[in-house]
């Protein structure tokens, strides 16, 4: 073997030792417990800095048109994490469209047309490479490494996996995260399905005993019309329950649904003689399911029931300003205090009621708030409609 073959088998040789080493080093990132996923995304990032020999790396989430850089090596101090560019001025941009890896060892001479860019006029960036970060099928953001001189060799094919291998490891623990945080969120909706249903179906349950009382007393069938009425709602609270916990929970029944029938239809289930209720004029139908919002109407009535004085009277309108709808009373109110915490569990009845109307209204896509009502109650109003 003459001395250039040579030559260039302990070269070949080298880099393969080098190889073997940067992947050595990942795979005991990657898989140490005791690090945290911000430790192994900086420990991951330095890593490619060094084998690439650039100062300069981060990665960023995109947030509609915006870039924010979530963790940054930025020797200058200029860059920090948590701030925010425009996308369109970054060198990212180009990796974002494409949803490729991009690598340019000078870009003045491979992309001028990104020289106009901040990235390139304002941050100095000469070199850059970077690869998207997907979640779920959707570019999350970048990981890139950049520098603030034209490298003399183009990236390698190597380096360019190297890249695309971070890139993928973060974005794969990313997606990991959300889908825990997704199945916590419908592990805690059964933990409610238990309470809510059972609580929900107390009041039609009253209803049919009443009924039967009645019959009983009196001896005719009259009121086996109101016992069926009874259980039928119980049956509809229990297929809407299910339906709130339900995987697909978002995806309810919609249909034009005329308010002022669902709130006439709760209060017949739920309301007594002690309060009263008025529906304004102008009360649009809406596009939801309305055994939902009767369940959520019936609720809200309960509420004020359970605690208004006798003669409050419960209001339902149009809002004036905007799309959407509003439910107060006159007789009962919480603190400036409690308007944010009404709807978060506490295990209270109270609170079920309102957790339940809180879910039902976010099963439509709409939201809802909590203020003084006119006359010294509470108002409860929906909006997003």
């Amino acid at each position: 073997m003459d001395k250039d073959k040579r030559t260039e088998h302990a070269g070949l040789e080298a880099d393969s030792k080098r190889d073997d080493r940067v992947l050595t080093d990942i795979y005991r990132v990657i898989t140490d417990t005791g690090r945290s996923f911000e430790r192994k995304v900086e420990a991951l990032l330095e890593i490619g800095r060094d084998v690439l020999g650039t100062e300069f790396c981060a990665l960023s989430a995109v947030d509609g048109e915006e870039y924010v850089f979530e963790f940054v090596h930025d020797p200058t101090d200029e860059t920090e994490a948590g701030d925010v560019v425009s996308v369109a001025e970054t060198n990212c941009k180009r990796t974002i469209d494409t949803e490729q890896t991009v690598a340019l060892a000078d870009i003045a001479a491979e992309a001028p047309e990104m020289t106009s860019r901040a990235g390139f006029t304002d941050m100095g960036v000469r070199c850059y490479i970077g690869t998207p970060v997907v979640i779920d099928d959707d570019v999350y953001g970048t990981v890139c490494f950049y520098d603030n001189q034209n490298r003399i060799e183009e990236f390698t094919q190597w380096e360019i996996t190297l890249v695309e291998l971070i890139g993928k490891w973060i974005g794969d623990e990313l997606e990991r995260d959300r889908r825990e945080a997704e199945l916590t969120r419908r592990r805690n909706r059964l933990a409610e399905f238990e309470t809510t249903v059972t609580h929900d179906l107390r009041t039609p349950i009253h209803v049919a005993q009443a009924y039967v009382e009645f019959a009983r007393k009196e001896n005719d069938t009259e009121h086996l019309d109101g016992i069926e009425d009874a259980l039928d709602r119980i049956e509809a609270l229990i297929d809407d329950a299910r339906s709130l916990t339900d995987d697909e929970a978002n995806d309810i029944d919609a249909t034009a649904v005329d308010l002022e029938h669902v709130v006439v239809d709760a209060w017949v289930t739920t309301a007594n003689d002690t309060i009263t209720l008025e529906v304004e004029d102008g009360l649009e139908p809406v596009v939801g399911s309305h055994s939902h919002l009767q369940r959520a109407f019936e609720n809200l009535i309960r509420n004020t029931v359970e605690h208004a004085d006798t003669g409050a009277t419960i209001r339902v309108g149009a809002l004036p300003d905007r799309p959407g709808f509003y439910f107060e009373d006159d007789g009962h109110e919480f603190s400036t205090d409690e308007h944010g915490q009404v709807f978060h569990p506490d295990g209270t009845d109270d609170d079920t009621r309102l957790v339940t109307v809180r879910e039902i209204i976010d099963a439509h896509g709409w939201s809802i708030s909590v203020t003084d009502g006119t006359n010294d109650g509470v108002r409860f109003e929906i909006d997003d409609v």
